[in-house]
């Protein structure tokens, strides 16, 4: 093959192959910090996570805005911590109140690992009937635009998280979004390099 005609490898992968590596990616990171610090993540309040996935958003936001980096942590790994605080607060949403106080269904390294693997498949399922609707229109959104929905998602939630009506479907909608755009945001990354 010729320059011209030659394709790039990562390219030829659809997007679905690639969210389900990066999804095993952060499944074996998750799975390490599990067992170096026990369930430690699973004590955090459902608020607390969706405030927890703010904080990393904003970062990033910061950091694109004024192009510095001054403590020198990777953008990586917190799209990596975006994603993974939102399966976690799918799973601490669905636990409901009962979970507010302890580890809940992370409890256990195995629970933990189960639950994982059921909310990112659904992320998976949700994340290529999206994808078909849309037609690979991420491809064409700015990662700035891209951190602005992960955060406009936090902020619905919260507004919807004090709502007196039975809000648990939107809340799940807005997290399962934003698990969504961090995976394209990891794909970004590695195909364009954000920062």
């Amino acid at each position: 093959m010729d320059e011209e005609t030659a394709k790039d490898p990562a390219q030829e992968r659809t997007t679905l192959d690639q969210c389900q590596d990066l999804v095993a990616q952060t499944g074996r990171t998750q799975a390490m910090k599990r067992a170096q610090y026990g369930p430690s993540l699973a004590v955090f309040r459902f608020s607390s996570l969706v405030e927890k996935i703010f904080i990393k958003a904003k970062r990033i936001r910061t950091i694109q805005e004024t192009k510095a980096n001054l403590v020198g942590d990777s953008v990586q790994e917190d799209l990596a911590g975006i994603f993974s605080y939102a399966v976690l607060a799918i799973a601490k949403h669905r636990d409901g109140p009962a979970s507010v106080d302890g580890p809940s269904a992370w409890e256990t390294p195995e629970a933990a690992q189960d639950s994982y693997d059921r909310i990112t498949g659904e992320v998976l399922a949700l994340l290529a009937k999206k994808n078909h609707d849309y037609g690979e229109a991420w491809r064409q959104l700015s990662s700035g635009t891209m951190i602005d929905e992960i955060l406009s998602r936090t902020v619905r939630i919260e507004s919807l998280s004090k709502a007196k009506e039975d809000t648990s479907a939107a809340i799940e909608d807005q997290l399962f979004d934003v698990a969504n755009y961090a995976l394209f945001l990891l794909i970004k990354d590695r195909e364009t390099t954000l920062l």
